[in-house]
């Protein structure tokens, strides 16, 4: 439906709010939560050494796309030993 004025437009709009939340309410009883079991790992209370930074990032692969973050392997990895400290104080902090 092409609309041309605004009177128009706002009865589309209204017409539009009104089939999409003017709905019959939901009977019955309410669907409980699915039950969400707890890690059966614990996390280590302690920091992370930074051996176990530079052993974690040894494993990244080259050549691999950027996550969310857009940081490639490479990138992470030709940071060194300046990049390998940065992080381990950010895990620190977190």
């Amino acid at each position: 439906m092409f609309v041309r004025s605004s009177l128009e437009r706002l009865e589309r709009w209204k017409e539009f709010s009104e089939e999409l939340y003017n709905h019959e309410q939901p009977q019955g009883l309410l669907a409980d939560p699915p039950r969400i079991d707890p890690p059966t790992t614990t996390m280590p209370a302690d920091e992370p050494t930074i051996e176990q930074v530079k052993t974690a990032m040894q494993p990244l692969r080259n050549g691999k796309a950027a996550g969310a973050d857009h940081v490639t392997a490479e990138a992470i990895k030709t940071g060194g030993n300046v990049l390998l400290h940065r992080l381990h104080a950010l895990l620190q902090t977190i």
